[in-house]
C-alpha cells in the first residue's frame, strides 16, 4: 500500500536517518534541517515504511520589495532502492497542492538536477559572482565614519539587512530563528559594523580569517560611503592575509571599480531555482513599473502539474503598478502573449527579460506586447544570501 502524508513526530528520526544517508550526514545531530517540524515534511510511505521525503519551510522572499510567503524545498531525499520510481516527484505535486492552498505564491529550491525540477516547473533564477582577491589589490577606499565589532546582535544587523536585500528579488526576510539557526551557525567568524558620519547604521561584514585567507561571508552596504568604509577595514586587517574571498550579486561591478584588477579572480556560480506556485495570487501582490491605467494583457499559462495555473488571464494596469487579475475561459491560442510556468516564473522575478525570452522562443506573442512587458516589469536583479558559499 502506498501513501502520501505529513510526518508524525516520531517518524522525524527515521526522516532525518533518510537526509543523512542521503547527503552523507555523519551525525542527525549536525543535520542543517533538524529544526524542521512534522507538518513541513511530506513521505512517500510503501508498506508504512519511509522510502522519501521532502522538507517545505516557510519562508517569505523579498520581490520587488515586497516579502512573498515562499515554500523553501529542502531535503529531498530517497532510500537508493526507491530512486527512480517517480516518489520524489509525487511528493513536489502534493507540496505544491498543498503551498497553495495555504495562500503560497511562490517556492525556492537548490537543485540536485536542474532538468528533473525544471520537468516539475521549477526554473533557474538566481547566480551570484564569487571573487578572490590578491591582497596587494584591495582598493585604498575610505569611509566617513566608523567601523566596530559587534557581537551577534539581530536588532543591530536586521535592520541594515533588510534595506539591502529588499532591492534585490529573491533574498529572504529574516527572522530571529534564521539568524540564529542558518546565518549565525553557517557563517562564522567575528562581525563588523559601519556607522556613517551621522551615526547611522548602513553597512556590516561577517567575515573570518583563516590559513591567510579573509573570507567575507556576507558583505552588506547601503551605499557607496559604507562600501569603501567596510573596504578600508578589510585593507587594516592586510597583516594577516594573502587574498580575501567574497561574493557578490550577479551584475556587481568591483573589478571595473577598483584601481588594479589584475590580481582578480572572478567566477560566476549558478544557484538556486524558482517557481510561481500560484499565478493570480503572486501577480496580484506584485508591482510592476506604473503604466497606463486601464491597459490589459492577455496572457496563457501552461503548467502541467498546477492546473490552477493552467489557462487564460486578463491583466488590467491599476493605479501605482498594481494589477488586477481575472482568470477567463478564453482560448490560449488568441492571448497576447503565452508560455509556460518556467519562462513566467523567470520573467517575473526579473532573472531574464521579455524580449529575451521572446527571442529564444520561450515567450511566444506579438512584439509590440513583448516590448510593453519590457516597461511593465521592472529591473531588479536576483540575489539570495542565506547559503554559505
Amino acid at each position: 500500500m502506498e501513501s502520501i502524508r505529513q510526518l508524525k513526530n516520531d517518524e522525524m528520526l527515521e526522516s532525518r536517518k533518510l537526509i543523512n544517508f542521503a547527503f552523507q550526514h555523519e551525525e542527525v545531530a549536525n543535520m542543517p534541517l533538524v529544526q524542521a517540524l512534522p507538518e513541513q515534511v511530506w513521505g512517500y510511505f510503501i508498506n508504512n515504511e519511509l522510502t522519501s521525503n521532502i522538507v517545505i519551510l516557510p519562508v517569505e522572499t523579498f520581490v520587488q520589495g515586497i516579502a512573498y510567503r515562499t515554500g523553501l524545498i529542502a531535503g529531498v531525499a530517497s532510500w537508493p532502492e526507491y530512486r527512480k520510481g517517480g516518489t520524489v516527484g509525487k511528493l513536489l505535486v502534493q507540496g505544491m497542492k498543498d503551498l497553495y492552498e495555504r495562500g503560497y505564491t511562490l517556492s525556492t529550491l537548490g537543485p540536485f538536477s536542474y532538468p528533473f525540477y525544471r520537468k516539475y516547473g521549477w526554473e533557474m533564477m538566481y547566480e551570484y559572482r564569487t571573487y578572490r582577491l590578491r591582497v596587494d589589490c584591495v582598493p585604498d577606499w575610505q569611509g566617513s565614519g566608523n567601523i566596530r565589532r559587534i557581537e551577534q546582535d539581530i536588532s543591530l544587523l536586521n535592520p541594515v539587512y533588510e534595506k539591502y536585500a529588499s532591492r534585490f528579488n529573491g533574498p529572504l526576510k529574516r527572522d530571529e530563528l534564521r539568524w540564529t539557526s542558518t546565518i549565525f551557525a553557517r557563517k562564522r567568524g567575528l562581525i563588523a559594523l559601519y556607522d556613517n558620519a551621522f551615526g547611522e547604521s548602513t553597512g556590516y561584514m561577517i567575515y573570518q580569517i583563516k590559513n591567510r585567507l579573509l573570507t567575507v561571508h556576507e558583505m552588506i552596504y547601503l551605499d557607496r560611503d559604507s562600501r569603501k568604509g567596510l573596504w578600508e577595514f578589510i585593507r587594516k586587517q592586510d597583516s594577516m592575509f594573502d587574498f580575501v574571498q567574497f561574493t557578490a550579486p550577479s551584475d556587481d561591478n568591483f573589478a571595473f571599480l577598483i584601481d588594479n584588477p589584475i590580481g582578480l579572480e572572478t567566477t560566476m556560480v549558478t544557484h538556486l531555482m524558482a517557481r510561481i506556485i500560484d499565478v493570480a495570487g503572486f501577480i496580484r501582490k506584485y508591482r510592476f513599473s506604473s503604466g497606463t491605467v486601464g491597459e490589459t494583457i492577455s496572457l496563457a499559462v501552461s503548467d502541467r502539474y498546477a492546473p490552477w495555473n493552467e489557462g487564460f488571464f486578463w491583466l488590467r494596469m491599476g493605479k501605482d503598478g498594481a494589477v488586477e487579475v481575472e482568470r477567463s475561459e478564453g482560448e490560449m491560442k488568441k492571448a497576447d502573449i503565452a508560455c509556460n510556468i518556467q519562462t513566467l516564473s523567470t520573467m517575473l522575478l526579473g532573472y531574464r527579460s521579455p524580449a529575451f525570452l521572446h527571442r529564444e522562443e520561450r515567450l511566444q506573442g506579438d512584439l509590440t506586447i513583448v516590448m510593453k512587458l519590457e516597461e511593465w516589469i521592472p529591473r531588479r536583479t536576483t540575489y539570495y544570501l542565506d547559503f554559505g558559499h
